[in-house]
């Protein structure tokens, strides 16, 4: 009885987490189409786009697939990496859209997605075991430490900015604090999924 309440408790706690998680890509996404201006077409872009993410987390909870690791880690993956995109498309433009940026935020974004992808699964133990892989946790380190400092250091490179492009120094500042966590997002969601393949062998 007690673990049939159980069993009900966290199956409900999943089911809550599949439809819930989708306010992270629709809060970048809002900000992505509204930072520093509202734009109708990336909001309606975007917004198809969050729709789409919303239909597979329905699609997830009623089809059950919450309840397999795998399924459950792919779907966070893909909302996660599409909330980091939107994070990276609101840097962008708060700072004028400009082209060489926006290459470098997509370049690095790139880079980032193959290194999880190609190194999971020492990127997955680093995060377990810091100290047995001191490189991986310098790498998250690093990323958490960037996190913390690039706003206020960055505050002369956003005023800098803001002054040719007209944009606002505050949301400069902020915006260029959430750079390193998009990066985050994809380096800590991708190795996640060596747990399922693990558990599947």
């Amino acid at each position: 009885m007690v673990q049939n309440e159980q069993q009900e408790a966290s199956e409900s706690t999943l089911r809550i987490a599949t439809l819930f998680i989708i306010i992270v890509p629709a809060i970048m996404g809002l900000a992505a189409s509204s930072a520093p201006e509202f734009n109708g077409l990336y909001a309606s872009i975007l917004g198809c786009i969050v729709g789409l993410l919303f239909i597979y987390s329905v699609f997830q909870v009623v089809t059950k697939r919450y309840n397999e690791e795998a399924q459950r880690f792919l779907h966070l993956i893909i909302v996660l990496n599409v909330s980091a995109l939107f994070m990276l498309l609101a840097v962008w433009r708060v700072y004028g859209e400009v082209a060489w940026l926006g290459v470098v935020l997509l370049v690095v974004y790139l880079l980032a997605l193959l290194f999880a992808i190609v190194k999971r699964e020492y990127l997955y133990n680093a995060m377990r075991h810091p100290r047995k892989y001191p490189v991986g946790g310098r790498i998250y380190g690093a990323v958490l430490l960037a996190a913390a400092v690039i706003g206020p250091s960055s505050y002369g490179f956003a005023v800098a900015i803001s002054s040719q492009q007209g944009s606002e120094v505050a949301l400069s500042v902020i915006v260029s604090m959430i750079v390193p966590f998009a990066y985050l997002f994809v380096l800590v969601s991708i190795p996640a999924y060596v747990k399922a393949e693990k558990n599947q062998n």
